[in-house]
């Protein structure tokens, strides 16, 4: 269990006994389940109460949104257990725009989205294999493939140089000598997306730096002499170089790169 995870149903539980209780409990449902807005507005308190699935989803409650769903439910006591749960003190359905607004009042970051990300992580966390975890992932958040689930866990980075990551060595086990260097701010998807594209890639070293951007970047420079040409390989991007065994090893000492494990 993440971190972020537990601070946001600590946030939830406080909404819910502070008189916010629907938003309270909408953050709790995100993060829980990682369902969108669409299929929570169609979600009843019957929907919510029921032991077994929730609606029509294929998603059992487990028993932190259980309790979160009674703490609400008591705080709200419904008069039709038929009716939508997402409805203000007016008896409208909340749209994402208006919810949008309500989770920036709380926190600036906050947006439907991102809880969903964070439902993501904490689901992810608790796999031993991050691939398969990824694939699980991915058919519990509808995406249309894999590549959509790694880019959907990848944090933007909204200023150059400002976000921590790694910067990694990939080889080509069809093409020797071949190597791809790039960053990343979790190498598990980036892996996850390369070997889904082409199993022949293997992540071997791997850094991590205040400055991803401008490590790749320095490294590139010192490389140029050695970069695949557009049309060679497969036409793979100018990330990759053609290297010796010693000027790898260079590279990986100058740079503190260790084994990848």
């Amino acid at each position: 269990m993440t971190e972020e995870f537990r601070r946001y149903i600590r946030l939830s539980e406080d909404l819910i006994e502070n008189n916010s209780s629907i938003i309270g409990l909408f953050i709790g449902i995100v993060v829980t389940t990682g369902l969108r807005y669409e299929e929570i507005k169609k979600l009843s308190w019957n929907d919510l109460i029921k032991d077994g699935y929730i609606g029509n989803t294929k998603i059992k409650k487990d028993k932190v949104l259980s309790e979160l769903i009674d703490k609400t439910y008591k705080v709200i006591n419904p008069q039709y257990e038929t009716q939508k749960f997402l409805l203000s003190r007016k008896k409208l359905v909340f749209t994402p725009q208006r919810i949008n607004m309500l989770l920036k009042e709380i926190d600036k970051k906050l947006t439907i989205n991102y809880l969903r990300k964070v439902f993501a992580k904490n689901f992810l966390s608790k796999f031993e294999n991050k691939l398969y975890g990824l694939a699980t992932l991915q058919e519990r958040l509808g995406h249309y493939n894999l590549s959509s689930t790694a880019r959907f866990l990848e944090d933007k980075v909204k200023t150059k140089g400002e976000k921590k990551g790694k910067c990694y060595i990939i080889a080509d086990n069809m093409y020797p000598e071949w190597y791809k260097i790039g960053k990343a701010d979790d190498e598990i998807v980036r892996e996850h997306t390369l070997l889904h594209h082409a199993p022949s890639l293997t992540m071997i070293k791997i850094v991590e730096t205040d400055n991803p951007i401008k490590l790749e970047k320095e490294i590139h420079e010192e490389l140029k002499e050695y970069r695949a040409e557009p049309t060679r390989i497969g036409g793979k991007r100018p990330e990759w170089f053609k290297l010796s065994k010693e000027k790898l090893e260079y590279i990986v000492k100058k740079y503190n790169f260790v084994n990848y494990e």
